[in-house]
């Protein structure tokens, strides 16, 4: 399972006629890709390309429309063109004229692809005993707009994970939007790249760092290591400063910095866990911490999405740095 899913809009949703069903499912299925997905595209945008030209030559009612609506995706960042021509196999995309001569519209019903391994081998969007479909290989899934509601694929209704808390399962989550944000925020209060607790915290920051999108990643966190370094007398229990805070990161962080811009921001406290990103933002109970403990109670977590205005209030917001933003002492941040 993961929270961003990768489809592939195939030009011959261009075939949907106004009134009918696959036209109604067309609309239905922008919206659900505008809040869920990325959108991906040859290296030579041929699908954006095909779906302009037809916009522009005022053939196909809906053309516009769907031009419109991948030049939106572009301005957010859901539209991405892959990095070759083998990161999407062309069993999938038979409609993108790879094995076309003249007819860009090769079947004769509009379709779209839900990717399942377009690049890194992700498991499937959708779990395969629920998808009723009779194209299907190894790619991923083909569906016709007509059957979309039929088809058992709706991203928009996962919005929340059972996970076990281990980086192995974190990362197959969250590969996809990792990879496809521009920024990403990792927001825990003790988080701590050199404690075995977060383990596989550079595994996150390293999926930003092989993206080609990904170019900023903000680490929020509080001043202390928990509750019990300030209560104590013991100096050994004593709040790191700020030189130190900047040694520990830099010491652990700094090989990702050349292809990527990171940002620590320290705070006098707060609980919440989240991961943000300029797509989709995630609610995390336990951070992304991790732990070898087996039950179910406290080995396994859930992972929720939040709604598009709340991740938007927590970067913009919340989690921003100025004199009207609560207590001014122990806040503070650096550049790794």
């Amino acid at each position: 399972m993961q929270f961003l899913h990768e489809v592939v809009l195939l030009p011959c949703i261009l075939r949907a006629k106004e009134g009918t069903d696959s036209y109604a499912n067309l609309k239905y299925l922008m919206r659900v890709v505008s809040q869920n997905c990325i959108v991906l595209d040859s290296p030579k945008g041929i699908l954006a390309k095909t779906i302009g030209d037809y916009a522009n030559s005022g053939q196909l009612h809906c053309s516009m429309m769907v031009r419109k609506f991948i030049e939106k995706l572009k301005i957010e960042g859901r539209y991405l063109m892959t990095l070759n021509d083998t990161d999407i196999d062309s069993s999938i995309i038979d409609c993108y004229l790879y094995h076309l001569n003249s007819d860009i519209f090769s079947s004769k019903t509009p379709v779209f692809s839900i990717c399942q391994k377009p690049r890194d081998g992700i498991p499937s969007a959708v779990p395969k005993s629920s998808i009723k479909l009779k194209i299907r290989n190894k790619y991923g899934y083909r569906i016709e707009l007509k059957d979309l509601f039929e088809s058992g694929w709706d991203p928009s209704m996962q919005n929340s994970m059972r996970i076990r808390r281990h980086s192995s399962n974190y990362i197959p989550a969250i590969k996809n939007l990792l990879r496809a944000s521009r920024s990403v925020s990792i927001i825990d209060p003790y988080f701590d790249p050199s404690h075995p607790d977060y383990s596989g915290a550079k595994q996150l920051i390293d999926e930003c760092n092989q993206s080609n999108v990904c170019t900023e990643v903000n680490i929020h966190r509080v001043y202390h290591k928990g509750r019990e370094s300030i209560r104590s007398n013991d100096p050994l229990f004593r709040p790191p400063d700020r030189a130190e805070w900047e040694n520990l990161f830099r010491n652990e962080l700094s090989i990702y910095t050349s292809a990527l811009k990171i940002s620590v921001f320290i705070w006098p406290e707060f609980h919440d866990r989240y991961i943000l990103t300029n797509l989709m933002g995630l609610s995390l109970p336990y951070g992304i911490s991790t732990t070898t403990d087996p039950t179910e109670i406290t080995g396994t977590t859930t992972w929720s999405r939040l709604s598009a205005s709340d991740n938007e209030r927590l970067q913009n917001t919340v989690f921003v740095m100025n004199s009207q933003n609560g207590n001014q002492q122990n806040r503070y941040f650096f550049r790794v």
